[in-house]
């Protein structure tokens, strides 16, 4: 049986949480306090009643942090990946939205985008490429290159 577990890119502060909870039908994920504290730019900070502030006015995200507990709990301006319970060839986890290099699209080796399509994960093939891989069928060849947040340049 395969692992079942997700990431987090935080939208507005353009950084990804590995390793977040999803809160069961509510949309909500939830990640360590102190590894989101980490990641936080120095002008930016947490306050003890959950409201993430900002120095520049025109943001402001809503936190929940449970009192007694070491978990943030986020609403929304997140977008979260799940892992595929498959790994690349240097034994690194892929997950969904990160971008491979040595996907076979029709007989030729290219990079693309790892997502869920008709009901298994694909490689969608960047760019210039027609048709989708399997990704299961071109792991032996598969290295994770970046991700479609992190790396947006590997999209053109």
């Amino acid at each position: 049986m395969r692992e079942i577990k997700f990431r987090a890119w935080i939208d507005e502060l353009g950084f990804m949480m590995p390793d977040v909870t999803v809160y069961g039908g509510t949309g909500m994920i939830g990640f360590d306090y102190d590894e989101f504290q980490e990641k936080l730019p120095k002008d930016h900070s947490l306050m003890d009643d959950g409201v993430y502030y900002s120095t520049d006015d025109d943001f402001d995200l809503k936190l929940s942090i449970l009192e007694g507990e070491d978990w943030i709990w986020l609403e929304s301006g997140f977008t979260w990946m799940q892992y595929t319970g498959l790994k690349d060839k240097n034994g690194k986890e892929i997950y969904e939205g990160d971008v491979v290099n040595g996907a076979q699209f029709n007989g030729s080796y290219a990079y693309g985008k790892v997502c869920f399509w008709t009901g298994c994960w694909n490689v969608e093939p960047l760019p210039n490429i027609e048709g989708m891989a399997d990704l299961y069928d071109s792991l032996y060849y598969l290295e994770i290159i970046g991700n479609i947040y992190e790396n947006p340049e590997l999209l053109e």
